[in-house]
């Protein structure tokens, strides 16, 4: 789990950073520049693996972020490598570390080779007539976007708007390098203010920023790739006050396999789903429990449902729904209990009851969401996760009075899974899952491929079945070290957090051969041992 800074964050570290130690601030400026030109050598030795010549553009602002593009500059100068850096503004608008970054390209500058200065509008010919003399010689171009930074807030003006607009125009054939974030996304809300840098590859200093993870700014960040910049871990700790993750790495939330183990040691679930009409959704759910690796999954259902659902999920033993549900769901007890995929609202009194007196851990989607009120809400008795998607949010804590950044929709989820003690799966792009101790995590994943009915029925039944594996061997295996105990959240948190995941890596792979265009739901189910084998 990678931390996720806002702007404030960013930047009271670095400004304790600074202040710390003299000579300090400029010392973390050197480890940027000195990932930011590993990474531009090993794609400048790519090229001349193909026998290509590459010349390297950089465009950099007065602040820090423009000081690490500087610097880089000054490497590449110091090393041979052809390179040009233009410095949007004059020598006297260079301060702190940013000047002590131009004092080293200077170094290098003797025939004006390596620099010039962007002050006004009349000066961007300087750079068209730099691309003309570049042309001939050098078959392969790079661009590193190190104009604004996390410091800059509004609409970017000229001249940084022009070059902007001139970086994006070469979009197709030079391949561009953003240091931090593309200049003008905003790392807070991911809006873009006005223009932005639309950039191959992003590499972000230190920890990524919020914004990077919401659209529009997301896909200008093209690959993203986190530059550890070894902050003291005593002014992180101080300083990171939001406890946002990135779910980037979920193999550790992987339920282990028991060598000797039965169905039971893999988690007996019970799944209630499904109505007349809707007998689809029970049995995409069901389907992808057992994908996940369930033991055994028990499915109560309508009497008319009961014979279309069996027929398409043999592995499940099946019932009718009676009166007594509550009675029923507490027959053999399972470690986890699922409720609402395609069940309709008929069954809303009989699901209050189990809310209010089922004592087992639960799932509630769909019209299990909302059935619900705040009310009951607060009555369960053991963990609860709920996974509304943006509509069901709103029907169940009512309309927000103003448009939510990210931050606003992150600190709500927060929130209320403090305030009602539950875990909360907001599905979205991204994905965010909130724990009721506090902690809010981001998964990134899938494209459009997921925008299509039922595959809110696959995600269900995966967390479902994380969920029970989860429980089961947490309780019958107590010397195995689970990544829920020592990250202090919710096992319903942890198999979310999975459950996302993979349901976004086999949208991935299944738009890959199917395009976007034609994955429906069921196509999911087969692409879930993809996404756990590269696991």
């Amino acid at each position: 789990m990678i931390p996720v800074l806002t702007r404030a964050e960013m930047a009271n570290i670095d400004k304790a950073v600074a202040s710390s130690h003299d000579g300090l601030g400029f010392e973390y400026m050197q480890r940027a520049a000195r990932g930011l030109f590993d990474l531009v050598i090993n794609r400048y030795m790519e090229c001349q693996k193909k026998g290509q010549e590459a010349f390297v553009t950089v465009f950099a602002g007065k602040g820090n972020n423009g000081g690490d593009g500087i610097l880089l500059a000054a490497y590449l100068a110091e090393e041979g490598y052809p390179v040009k850096c233009f410095i949007l503004g004059s020598v006297s608008e260079l301060k702190n570390e940013a000047r002590h970054a131009y004092l080293e390209l200077e170094r290098s500058n003797k025939k004006n080779q390596y620099l010039d200065f962007i002050e006004g509008i009349e000066d961007i010919e300087l750079v068209q007539k730099h691309f003309g003399k570049i042309s001939s010689k050098y078959n392969k171009h790079f661009f590193v976007d190190a104009l604004l930074g996390i410091g800059a807030n509004g609409k970017p003006m000229e001249p940084a708007a022009s070059l902007i607009r001139i970086i994006n125009e070469y979009y197709a054939s030079v391949v561009t390098i953003a240091v931090d974030l593309p200049s003008g996304s905003d790392p807070d809300t991911g809006e873009i203010n006005g223009s932005g840098v639309r950039a191959h590859t992003t590499l972000t200093m230190g920890y990524p920023k919020l914004g990077s993870f919401f659209f529009p700014a997301r896909a200008n960040y093209g690959l993203t790739i986190v530059q550890n910049l070894s902050y003291p871990i005593e002014i992180f700790e101080q300083e990171f006050k939001s406890k946002i993750y990135f779910a980037n790495a979920v193999k550790q939330l992987l339920p282990p396999r028991i060598a000797t183990g039965s169905k039971y040691d893999h988690g007996f679930a019970t799944l209630i789903a499904g109505s007349p009409g809707m007998e689809g959704a029970a049995s995409l759910a069901g389907t992808a429990a057992y994908k996940s690796g369930l033991g055994l999954l028990k499915l109560l259902t309508d009497t008319q449902s009961r014979k279309i659902v069996a027929s398409n999920l043999l592995e499940a033993i099946s019932e009718d729904i009676v009166d007594d549900l509550l009675k029923q769901a507490c027959i053999k007890e399972p470690a986890v209990l699922g409720l609402g995929p395609g069940l309709s609202l008929a069954y809303k009194d009989q699901i209050a009851s189990l809310i209010e007196s089922y004592d087992a851990p639960m799932i509630l989607d769909a019209d299990a969401i909302n059935s619900l009120d705040t009310k009951l809400l607060k009555k369960h008795k053991s963990d609860l996760l709920i996974t509304p998607h943006a509509g069901e949010y709103t029907r169940l804590f009512g309309k927000f009075d103003k448009a939510l950044t990210p931050i606003d929709l992150i600190e709500d989820l927060r929130a209320k899974a403090q305030e009602y003690q539950i875990s909360i799966l907001h599905k979205g792009a991204p994905t965010i899952i909130a724990d009721p101790g506090g902690k809010v995590f981001l998964v990134p994943f899938g494209n459009s491929g997921l925008a299509s009915a039922g595959t809110g029925d696959v995600l269900t039944g995966l967390t479902l079945g994380f969920a029970a594996q989860l429980y089961t061997l947490y309780k019958k295996y107590p010397e195995i070290r689970f990544f829920f105990t020592v990250f202090e959240i919710s096992p319903l948190t942890q198999a979310a957090i999975l459950a996302s995941y993979v349901h976004a890596k086999a949208g991935e792979k299944a738009s890959k051969e199917l395009t976007e265009y034609s994955v429906m739901a069921s196509d999911l189910l087969n692409y879930i041992p993809k996404a756990l084998l590269e696991l």
